[in-house]
């Protein structure tokens, strides 16, 4: 009798610890999922602190863009688009917008419209677009292909593409003489002023 007393109790024990774990488990887990979320809190720039951090990345991907072409240069000079045209990732003379750098520079500066939005919210950065100069210099294909800054949004890559859709037409590359289709990569960096 003694000893089905103390195998009774026993069991009676077990079954009330198995019965209090579930419990147990339940209110760990509802302490868990009612445990507030910690955010960690981002150091805060200041406008030329951001500017710096943002030209500094922009550097650096320009970088990384030119190494990434060298490495596909290397496997292949040439590609062909979807309607079976050859382009150039690099010409024996690259294509160049009439009257060089400084008349680009001077086409960007008085062609891009800072979208309103992007100037409201303080939006800074720089977008990559991508490009083909035809063979008879007008500019086509143009995608938006990378952007560096914290938040750029679409309408910064949107009017980059606009301002480069709509330039006037390119010198265009030369292979062995000739006229030929050539990729083109042009960063656009917007800055408020």
């Amino acid at each position: 009798m003694k000893k089905n007393v103390t195998v009774l109790t026993l069991l009676a024990s077990l079954l009330s610890i198995q019965a209090c774990e579930p419990k147990k488990e339940k209110a760990y887990k509802e302490e868990v999922e009612i445990a507030p979320q910690v955010e960690v809190e981002k150091p805060v720039l200041s406008a030329a602190e951001k500017r710096v951090a943002v030209e500094k990345m922009r550097v650096e991907r320009e970088e990384k863009r030119k190494l990434d072409l060298e490495e596909r240069i290397k496997k292949s000079s040439t590609y062909t688009d979807a309607a079976g045209k050859i382009i150039y990732l690099k010409a024996e003379v690259g294509p160049s917008f009439i009257g060089g750098d400084d008349a680009m520079n001077k086409y960007l500066s008085k062609n891009i419209i800072y979208p309103k939005q992007a100037q409201e919210n303080g939006v800074e950065g720089t977008v990559f677009v991508d490009f083909v100069v035809s063979e008879n210099g007008a500019v086509r294909e143009v995608v938006s292909t990378d952007a560096v800054g914290e938040d750029v949004d679409q309408s910064l890559r949107d009017e980059a593409i606009r301002v480069v859709t709509s330039m006037p037409k390119w010198k265009p590359g030369r292979q062995h003489g000739k006229p030929v289709e050539v990729g083109f990569s042009l960063p656009i960096s917007f800055k408020l002023e």
